[in-house]
């Protein structure tokens, strides 16, 4: 039910595109990445079909659905707001770089992934109900920050990868997942939480809809 594929669909050839609606039968495409990511990539897609005028205008493969839901939503975003200080709101033109500097790196990706548990709770749970019926799944996720990057161009995307994160302000390991990052977010949830049923309790994912998400995925 979960895809872990070489193929991002929004680079996907007609041929990719059939792959994965006929062969792998993905039903649900549930972009987590953010309006600059989006916006990247379209810029990206523009320069790849001048060169190559055969490529479908819209990545949307005909018959999946497709859900942008921001793991960075506005609550977080006013979170990560409320962390700066009132001068650096006076330089708003540099706004990604004063974020950058003064909020994310300082508190790492362990961090930020903490601050997405506490304030996106909404988006976390949207995403999930995706998971109940076996009239969405299975499901293939762009993630976010460039980790749906594989196959045998991993050190050339990886190189890319770096050189985007460093051109917003941020560090070289943002291009890289923080090796604690699971096992500091299950401490999180429990400490904080009680643990992760409870944490999903708490964002509106009760136990009844938790319990269709393994039967869907048991299938």
């Amino acid at each position: 039910m979960l895809q872990q594929l070489t193929i991002v669909s929004d680079n996907a050839s007609p041929e990719d595109m059939m792959h994965l609606a006929d062969n792998l039968g993905i039903r649900t495409v549930i972009d987590l990445r953010t309006n600059t990511e989006l916006a990247r990539q379209a810029a990206k897609r523009l320069k790849q079909r001048l060169m190559n005028p055969s490529m479908p205008e819209s990545a949307h493969i005909p018959g999946i659905q497709y859900h942008e839901i921001k793991v960075t939503g506005r609550s977080f975003e006013r979170h990560i707001a409320s962390l700066l200080t009132w001068w650096q709101f006076l330089y708003h033109d540099e706004a990604i770089h004063i974020v950058a500097e003064n909020v994310l790196v300082p508190r790492g990706l362990l961090g930020i992934g903490r601050d997405k548990l506490d304030h996106s709770g909404a988006e976390i749970a949207e995403a999930l109900r995706l998971y109940t019926s076996t009239t969405t799944t299975p499901v293939l996720v762009h993630c976010t920050q460039g980790k749906d990057r594989t196959d045998e161009g991993l050190a050339r995307e990886r190189e890319q990868l770096i050189k985007e994160v460093t051109s917003v302000g941020l560090t070289e390991a943002w291009a890289y997942t923080d090796r604690g990052m699971m096992v500091g977010l299950q401490k999180h949830l429990d400490d904080k939480y009680g643990g992760l049923d409870a944490y999903l309790d708490s964002i509106g994912f009760d136990k009844s809809q938790r319990m269709l998400v393994r039967d869907t995925l048991l299938v």
